[in-house]
This record gives C-alpha cells, structure tokens and sequence, in this order.
C-alpha cells in the first residue's frame, strides 16, 4: 500500500536528506527525474490542487490548535477541488505536511535523520522540542520502517496456516501470543524482529477482538459457541478497510470448533458501496464443515437499519465508530439495541479519554460488563496520529470496553 512521507521518495519510498520537491506542490519529493516522471500520471490531480490553494505551507497562525483547524480548512478544500475521495497517499499530504513541528511554519531547514518524521525551520526550534521528541522518536522510526517493509514484501499473513492446537481451549494471555501460536512459514528468528511482528498484530487484532469479546460474553467457552451461526453488526468503517475478510473468517472457523457459518453486517454511512462477498474455505477443515459466511455492506446510519436485519449475538464498535451527530443519534442507536437482551458490544479507541466518552452514550440498563481498560489485544503498530498537540503516535484498538444490556 502507497503512503506519504516528506523526506522519502514517493516512488521507491527511501529516506533521504536530499530529495528534490516538486516545483509545483512542493510537498511530495523524490529521490530522481525519472521517479518524479514515473509518477507524474498518478500526482497530477492532487499536484494542481495543491498548487492552486498554495497549501498547507501557508499557515501563519499560532499553536497547534489553529494549525489543526488550518488543516480541516485545507482538507476540505482539496477534496472539494479534487471531486473524488483521497487516495491514502493523498490523505496523509494534508495530515502530515512538511512544516516546522514547533511553529508550524513551512520554510523548513533541517529533518530529524532518526524518525524522517519531523522537521524544523531552525535549530533553535529542534532544541526546543528534543526532549518531548526523544519520547516518540523511536516509536516514528519502527512506523516508517513498516511501512516500507509492507510496500516493498508479500505480506507474512499470506503465507500461513491456522493450525490452532486443540489443547489451547482460551485465548492466550496478549495479541503477540496469539499470533506466535500460528503457524507460519518462517523460521523462529523471524520472530525475533520488531518490524516482522508487529504489523502482524495490527492485522490480526480485529479478528482476535471478536473472539475476545465472544469469550467474554461466553457465547464462546473452550472454543465452542453456544450456537453453529455467528452474526456480528459491525458500525465503522474501520473494522474492514484493512481487513482481509477470508483471514478472518478463517480465524473464526478454525478457533471455534463448532462454528458453521457467519454473518457480518457492516452499517456506516462511510461504507463505499452497498455490496454481499461470499466466502467459501478452501482449507480441508472448512470443507469438512461445510463452512460458508458472507460479509454485506450496507451504506445507511445504523439506528435507521438495525431492525431490518437479523439479531446480533455481537455488536463491534471499534476505535469510537459511531458517528456522533449532536445526542440523537446515540439515543436513537442505543434504543434500538435496547431491543435485544443480553446484547454485547464491544468499544475501543485509541485513547482512553475516547474510550470513556463512548462508554458513556450508554447509559442504564446497559451495564459495564467490562471496564474501560488497556487492551490485551489491541495492535502493538504505532500509528501517525495526525492531531496537532496530541501524542504523535497512536494505537489501533489500544483501549477496551464491553458493555451488555441485561
């Protein structure tokens, strides 16, 4: 997958101190003419964008405040601009612009050479900010190093097998032990690299989350659901723009035994189009279970559907998906839920103070069946967190909550 970063060629994606920007945008650079023009046909469109708003390397306001809402403006500009949705490269360009980490201004003169993730107009500035830097620094570096490790490999997760032992009867203790049990095709120092498993954890933690919840809620104990067919309501885009749905309905399959079908309603208005892909498990076990599950994707609000599709033995709200449109909204959503007794939904967030505000949108009957917590499961990848004056990296799924109408 394509990504942005300042101070690396958006071709090959190597770091550098001495690329050479666009003329136009002057946000995107490259290590040489001809990866500049091999990847002229793809930036063209956001190029004239950038270039006729002349931003975000305009700003001259003050605080990372302003520069936030400077970038929300800018944002909004480009897409309207653009007349399409952003490509992810596109749409870290306005998140993460080359421009001064302490005033935010864009004559830049020097590049952290660690982490490539932070700038600064001035050596006065760099030494302001090296002490609340040195804290996050390492935590940039392993990012960028993922990210080029995902564009430049097949990607582990392609390569393995769910061979889960039958002695293993719960989940184990953190989201590195659940992937350890798998069995993949690399050898044991694979392991042993930071950069090898992490993003393994990223890609499994949604998966291991249902899973969890599910155990929680003892629709699963010892690996055997009260019931053969499994239907999950899921209410953010979130939980499937990164997921692959085959790796997750081969996690159910093979971790409860039981397990015959699944069906997942994926409800946001963020959904891109209204579709149903069918799944059918090429594995001997699958087949042996006549296992068959189907993702639909439905495009609506999901107070305005819910009642239309079939009972959920599990709600999945991960990192604060419901949108919050003024308290109607949630009032409207958690009546309807109201409907189902003994209903689970499972929150998370990335932070803490997210995770307690979407916890409280439900107030009594629903009942805390688990505390708003840090995550066993959460992914352990840190994340560019695009909030100015916010910590500069976060964590998918880093906190929890399950809460049950009873």
């Amino acid at each position: 997958m394509s990504f942005f970063y300042f101070s690396v060629c958006h071709v090959c994606k190597k770091e550098s101190p001495t690329l050479k920007k666009c003329s136009k945008c002057k946000l995107v650079h490259y290590c040489s003419q001809e990866h500049q023009r091999q990847d002229w046909r793809t930036h063209k469109d956001i190029c004239k964008v950038i270039s006729e708003t002349n931003t975000p390397l305009t700003f001259s306001g003050e605080g990372p405040i302003e520069f936030d809402k400077f970038k929300i403006i800018t944002g909004a500009l480009w897409h309207l601009r653009l007349g399409r949705r952003f490509s992810v490269s596109e749409l870290e360009m306005w998140m993460f612009p080359k421009v001064c980490g302490v005033c935010y201004k864009g004559s830049m003169n020097m590049v952290c050479t660690t982490c490539w993730s932070v700038a600064y107009c001035s050596d006065t500035h760099r030494i302001v900010h090296e002490k609340q830097h040195a804290e996050f620094c390492q935590k940039l570096k392993l990012c960028l190093e993922i990210h080029q490790k995902m564009f430049n490999q097949e990607p582990e997760w392609e390569r393995m097998r769910f061979d889960f032992s039958k002695s293993v009867v719960t989940l184990p203790g953190s989201i590195c032990d659940v992937v350890k049990i798998m069995e993949f095709k690399s050898d044991v120092d694979f392991w042993k690299k930071a950069v090898n498993l992490i993003p393994m954890t990223e890609f499994f933690c949604s998966a291991v989350n249902v899973v969890y919840a599910l155990e929680k809620s003892k629709f699963v104990e010892k690996r055997f659901a009260k019931k053969t067919q499994l239907v999950i309501h899921a209410t953010t885009t979130e939980f499937y723009k990164n997921m692959s749905w085959r790796v997750l309905m081969e996690f159910l399959s093979h971790w409860i035994l039981n397990l015959q079908g699944v069906r997942i309603y994926v409800i946001s208005p963020g959904v891109d189009k209204e579709e149903c892909l069918e799944f059918t498990l090429s594995c001997d076990a699958g087949r042996k279970k006549q296992f068959n599950s189907s993702v639909m994707f439905l495009q609506r609000k999901y107070h305005e559907f819910i009642s239309t599709i079939p009972r959920p033995d599990l709600v999945v709200m991960f990192n604060r998906s419901l949108p919050k449109v003024g308290t109607v909204e949630w009032s409207e959503t958690t009546s309807k839920l109201l409907a189902y007794k003994n209903a689970f939904i499972i929150l998370t967030s990335y932070t803490m103070e997210g995770l307690k505000s979407s916890v409280g949108k439900f107030p009594p009957p629903w009942v805390t069946y688990l505390k708003p917590q840090e995550n066993l499961y959460g992914s352990l990848r840190p994340v560019r967190n695009g909030k100015e004056g916010s910590d500069p990296v976060v964590y998918c799924n880093k906190f929890v909550s399950i809460i049950a109408k009873k």
